[in-house]
């Protein structure tokens, strides 16, 4: 804030000592009129002054207003930004526990398939070595009934 402006004329630099040039002060005629018009001054040098003041008063006013909207903006966006952190986050860990539980899921059913297949290969195996004995069996029977039918 800047000081007031005052003017190298006020009312005591006008005034002349008693006795001077001017016959004696501010008695005569023209002495009331400058104090007069020193007052004026005064006067219009005050209402200056307020009105300075006074601008400078709104002006500090904005700027506050400007400086509150400021600190509204910035907790709002950190508001958002926070927000979307802890948006991430949760997505993230839902995207983990989603992959996690993906990953066991195909484990499990990598191993049913094993399991699957080496029943399968059992049981094919099984049904082969029944289908060999039967075999021989047939074989085995067809040789009694041909060695007892050709004696």
């Amino acid at each position: 804030m800047s000081a007031p402006r005052r003017s190298s004329g006020g009312p005591r630099a006008k005034s002349a000592p008693a006795g001077g040039a001017t016959g004696g002060g501010m008695t005569g005629p023209n002495g009331g009129m400058n104090t007069m018009l020193d007052v004026r001054k005064a006067r219009k040098r005050a209402e200056a002054d307020v009105q300075l003041l006074a601008n400078r008063l709104q002006h500090l006013r904005f700027e506050e207003e400007r400086a509150h909207k400021k600190i509204h903006e910035t907790k709002s966006r950190t508001a958002h930004v926070l927000e979307s952190k802890h948006r991430n986050a949760s997505g993230h860990e839902n995207k983990m526990s989603s992959k996690a539980t993906s990953e066991l899921y195909q484990t499990h059913e990598r191993r049913r398939v094993v399991q699957a297949r080496t029943q399968q290969k059992r049981y094919i195996g099984e049904s082969r070595k029944m289908v060999e004995r039967e075999r021989k069996k047939q074989a085995e029977l067809q040789r009694e009934q041909v060695s007892y039918g050709n004696p």
